[in-house]
């Protein structure tokens, strides 16, 4: 059940970031942002799509920034230091 309420928070950033206008005038990363958002639908992992788009946001945000990005950024940090400490415990006990 958490991942799921994780999957939706991680959509409705990704949505809100969509609709920024920068955002749909820069097409590379509009499709970006729209690819790892039909990644997550379709039941792929969001911690790795967090991962794969980490320094696209942070390069991104530095150009344009906007409320959006910073709370997708803020997320994906968040999610990513998790996710990466699960790694190293996992990889502890290997």
């Amino acid at each position: 059940m958490m991942k799921r309420k994780v999957d939706e928070e991680f959509l409705d950033l990704l949505t809100k970031v969509q609709q920024i206008e920068s955002v749909q005038k820069d097409k590379e990363f509009y499709d970006l942002i729209s690819l790892a958002a039909d990644k997550i639908q379709k039941g792929a992992n969001s911690d790795i799509e967090i991962m794969r788009l980490g320094s696209f946001i942070n390069k991104y945000l530095v150009s344009n920034p906007s409320q959006e990005l910073v709370d997708l950024q803020l997320f994906m940090q968040k999610r990513a230091n998790r996710y990466k400490g699960w790694l190293n415990v996992t990889g502890w006990f290997s």
